[in-house]
């Protein structure tokens, strides 16, 4: 029993034509499961560092000093003149 063109190509068209929507949802389907595992996989490998620093920083006592007469009550503000309806963001 030999197969001819005709009768491979009009079976393969008579199964595309009555399995269409099977297969293009399937392959939908599978596409997107495909697409999200892929996508998970990077975000569990991009999300877990493989090694972390940390950087010691730090303050001098000079440092301090000056940080703490700027933020202190010694700060005169009554030269300040702000536009109307304006509020001063670094006033207590």
């Amino acid at each position: 029993m030999k197969l001819s063109n005709e009768k491979l190509t009009a079976s393969v068209s008579h199964f595309i034509k009555r399995f269409h929507v099977l297969i293009f949802t399937t392959t939908a389907v599978i596409g997107t499961v495909i697409a999200i595992w892929l996508l998970l996989g990077v975000i569990n490998t991009s999300s877990s560092p493989s090694e972390q620093t940390s950087t010691p920083t730090g303050f001098d006592k000079d440092t301090i000093s000056r940080l703490e007469h700027l933020t202190g009550d010694n700060v005169d503000d009554s030269q300040l003149e702000i536009p109307e309806g304006r509020v001063n963001p670094l006033a207590k």
